[in-house]
């Protein structure tokens, strides 16, 4: 498998960071329950594809763990940039675990798909 991940995984990592810093004043406000929750976990399940991807094309032994493991690490450091950076962000635990179960939820597709 060619080293295709690489540059999408940097890439989409960048953008969650550049989203998750920004002020939240220039978000967009949807009304929908738990929305919010919901983004954080797709977002960090696209993110853990992508690991494990780029795991596979370089030959990692253990790419799922790798995949589950990178993203929720980024995303509890991206709380805590939040809270330190930004003005109007915060550092929030529920933000964390969305993002960790999407992460662990496509860990555990790729799991099954084995």
């Amino acid at each position: 498998m060619p080293k295709t991940f690489l540059f999408p995984t940097i890439l989409w990592a960048l953008v969650i960071l550049a989203l998750s810093l920004m002020p939240g004043k220039d978000l967009p406000s949807i009304d929908i329950d738990y929305i919010d929750k919901i983004g954080h976990a797709v977002v960090y399940g696209i993110l853990a594809y992508l690991i494990y991807g780029t795991g596979v094309s370089f030959k990692i032994r253990t790419p799922i763990l790798v995949a589950i493991i990178i993203p929720i690490c980024y995303g509890i450091l991206i709380e805590l940039l939040q809270d330190y950076l930004s003005e109007d962000r915060f550092a929030d635990i529920y933000d964390a675990i969305a993002n960790a179960f999407g992460a662990i939820f496509v860990g555990m597709i790729q799991i099954l798909r084995r």
